[in-house]
């Protein structure tokens, strides 16, 4: 919930007053998936820059991650089922346009794959206009028990069973 609270905040009227009470809580937060999403998402608003109207979300991003750099007693981790944030972004100033990939997963202190994966494909053209692209969101929540049970059952049941093996991942899952 804190994470949506997060993201609908940075998508609205930003000010340093807002970012300076963030760093402050996230400088003592004990929720690492909180801690880690919000960090990852100061990196990325810091670093990557090509939308006409984050241009105060990066600055001021990039004025405060410096100061919470030297405070944090946790680090950022950027491995598979941890909630985090990644922007990937080009610029083409001669001919107005560029574009941009977002990825946000959502992880769980439960579990080691994410709840959810969110991914965002934006173009930005005429130097001020965002088109969302393509936007798709995933809700994985109990895909990893699924796949430990299904382990599990083809190799405790007495014998390892290769043909049903083959039928899940080539047939049902599509795996070439």
């Amino acid at each position: 919930v804190r994470i949506a609270a997060f993201d609908v905040l940075m998508k609205g009227t930003q000010t340093t007053t807002t970012f300076n009470k963030i760093i402050t809580y996230m400088i003592y937060e004990t929720d690492y998936e909180v801690f880690n999403y919000v960090y990852t998402a100061f990196e990325k608003f810091a670093t990557q820059c090509n939308e006409p109207c984050g241009l105060v979300l990066h600055k001021y991003a990039k004025y405060f991650i410096k100061y919470w750099k030297q405070h944090m007693w946790q680090k950022p981790k950027y491995t598979f089922g941890v909630s985090k944030t990644f922007s990937n972004s080009f610029t083409q100033e001669k001919f107005g346009y560029s574009g941009s990939v977002e990825i946000n997963t959502i992880g769980s202190h439960k579990a080691t794959t994410p709840l959810s994966i969110m991914v965002d494909v934006r173009s930005q053209r005429y130097h001020h206009v965002t088109m969302q692209v393509f936007g798709m969101y995933i809700r994985m929540e109990g895909v990893a028990e699924k796949v430990v049970d299904k382990i599990k059952e083809f190799v405790f049941s007495g014998k390892f069973e290769f043909e049903k093996l083959k039928e899940l991942l080539f047939t049902n899952m599509n795996i070439r």
